[in-house]
């Protein structure tokens, strides 16, 4: 939150941008109050309000204050990642495609019964944590 400065260009997950200025963040009609951030940048109780994109106005492509939510006039200086999720089928397609073999999911549960009955009838012991 510390690190944004007067004359940067915030972008929220719900896809408002806003000016940054004196401790505000605004916008036509709208203005949120910068300590309303948590220190990661996200607006608390409402995830469309965290800021995913920050980005630096390029003066020399302005003409008047509209231009400054014009994307081709930004640079982007900082961009959030967040952890990809995906479902197991996802995962097992993305695996096959690095790897370009066929893959089979087998879930661990019944992979560890498996594994155990054999060790049963080999007559040995293998443990599981």
């Amino acid at each position: 939150m510390e690190d944004l400065e007067d004359g940067m260009v915030v972008e929220q997950r719900d896809g408002n941008m806003y000016l940054v200025l004196a401790g505000k963040a605004v916008r036509k009609g709208r203005c949120n109050h910068i300590d309303g951030y948590t220190d990661d940048l996200k607006w608390e109780g409402y995830t469309g309000g965290d800021i995913v994109k920050v980005y630096r106005i390029t003066p020399e492509s302005l003409g008047c204050i509209e231009d400054v939510f014009i994307k081709s006039n930004l640079e982007l200086i900082w961009e959030r990642t967040e952890t990809k999720k995906m479902t197991i089928e996802e995962m097992r397609q993305k695996l096959e495609e690095l790897t370009g073999e066929e893959i089979e999911v087998t879930a661990w549960r019944n992979l560890k019964a498996q594994t155990q009955r054999k060790g049963n009838e080999t007559g040995s012991r293998r443990s599981f944590c």
